[in-house]
Parts: C-alpha cells; sequence; structure tokens
C-alpha cells in the first residue's frame, strides 16, 4: 500500500499458530499444509520490514500455485481453499 497506508502482513508467528489450523480445517491433508507452508517459507522469513506475507507476495503464491499444480499435486479445490483462507489475513 505505501508509506501512509502500511501492507497488512501474516507474520511467522501467525502462519505457524493460526493460518496452519486454518488451512487444515478448510480440508487440506497435513501433508499439503506442510508443503504449502514450505513454499511460504521464503516470504515468511524476509529480514527486517519485509518479514512476512503481504497481499501481493499471497497473490504470487496463489498464482504460483495455479500455474505449477500438476507439478506440486495441489487440485484446483485446494488452491481455492488456501486462496479462501488467506482473504482475512492480508
Amino acid at each position: 500500500m505505501g508509506i501512509f497506508f502500511p501492507s497488512k502482513r501474516l507474520m511467522p508467528s501467525e502462519f505457524e499458530n493460526r493460518f496452519r489450523s486454518r488451512l487444515a480445517s478448510a480440508g487440506l491433508s497435513s501433508r499439503k499444509v506442510d508443503q504449502f507452508s514450505d513454499m511460504a517459507n521464503a516470504a515468511l522469513y524476509e529480514q527486517g520490514s519485509h518479514r512476512g506475507i503481504d497481499r501481493r507476495e499471497k497473490e504470487q503464491l496463489i498464482h504460483m500455485l495455479r500455474e505449477r499444480r500438476f507439478q506440486n499435486g495441489f487440485t484446483e479445490k485446494d488452491i481455492d481453499r488456501i486462496e479462501k483462507a488467506f482473504e482475512n489475513e492480508v
């Protein structure tokens, strides 16, 4: 968003404590929750003010999942569940 309206970010502790549970509750298997967590780690653990996942990074993750769904094993329904879980987070 910018200087006057800082972007809302999903921080690593929130991801581990709340978001992973939300994904499991949405119907993702524990293997897929772990797999998505591995994919999100680069954004989650950036240094400084870039730490966490913002809206732009969420959109990039979802786009990557859709583009590579045949390689990563996520179905369109799995990706929709992940995207919905992000709705109120970033």
